[in-house]
């Protein structure tokens, strides 16, 4: 049952029967009111915690105090305490404001586990994968609104793993590379729309590393640098498109070398710059 307050969620081995949540955001803090209803079904509690914007939530699962460690505290009608604490447990579903499945997993011992979906509020699938422990584990796949695929990848312990896809909505490659504990690693390649690729290079321990290219539409190189642990080191090039060097500069551990010069289509210097070493 989803109660058009927003939040609601079944309970089961407890006299606790359903939770309603809504709420508005002032001053970048949200002001929630949260009704809490048993056999007298007027029960209540009220919190606050920050947020910014607007929201609206629609969740619905089964709970199980046998399992409880979340700390909600939760009080009848004289004050007496129900109980202090409850964590999820089993099917859990959450729905968009117009009702539409929203998300669906499953959790154990109050952790979500197992396989997930994530919908548009248009219904169409968005993400799915698996869960450990309440992070991501294993294959994963986003798609966009129109159902062609977005992204894919692998994670392990909650960060990417090994080699990604991302496409673009027509469903072409718009980038690939690799991951290794979470960070970008290895080679790596970007693509125009058209199909061509638009820069490719390499990363290490999350930042850049060594020779990357850039390329026009065309396929013709643009511009070509290298990174030393993620700061310019080397020869800086830029070229017009027919091919003739436009711009060059040399940079040592992030700083430029003091030259700059640019270059006619014909291959005449037209300008040379000398610049102070900081």
């Amino acid at each position: 049952m989803i109660d058009e307050q927003g939040f609601h969620m079944k309970y089961k081995k407890s006299q606790i029967e359903g939770i309603e949540l809504g709420g508005e955001v002032t001053n970048d803090a949200r002001e929630e009111k949260m009704k809490v209803w048993a056999s007298s079904k007027d029960l209540r509690d009220n919190y606050s915690e920050d947020a910014t914007g607007p929201y609206r939530w629609s969740v619905a699962g089964e709970f199980s105090k046998k399992v409880a460690e979340e700390p909600v505290k939760l009080y009848d009608e004289k004050g007496g305490k129900i109980f202090k604490k409850i964590r999820p447990e089993g099917p859990f579903q959450m729905y968009h404001p117009n009702k539409k499945l929203k998300g669906e997993t499953f959790y154990e011992r109050g952790e979500a586990n197992g396989p997930y979906k994530i919908y548009y509020p248009s219904g169409k699938l968005k993400e799915e994968g698996t869960l450990k422990d309440g992070r991501t584990d294993g294959p994963f796949k986003i798609y966009h609104a129109n159902g062609k695929l977005k992204e894919e990848g692998t994670f392990k312990d909650g960060k990417p793993e090994g080699p990604f896809r991302i496409y673009y909505d027509s469903g072409r490659l718009a980038e690939k590379g690799f991951s290794r504990n979470g960070e970008p690693d290895g080679a790596f390649k970007i693509y125009y729309k058209n199909g061509q690729v638009k820069e490719e290079g390499a990363c290490k321990g999350g930042k850049r590393d060594g020779l990357v290219k850039r390329y026009y539409e065309s396929g013709k190189l643009k511009a070509e640098w290298s990174y030393k642990n993620g700061v310019f080191d080397g020869p800086f090039r830029l070229y017009y498109e027919k091919g003739q060097l436009c711009l060059e500069e040399f940079f040592k551990d992030g700083a430029s070398g003091g030259l700059v010069k640019f270059y006619e289509t014909d291959g005449n210097l037209i300008y040379l710059k000398r610049k102070q070493i900081s």
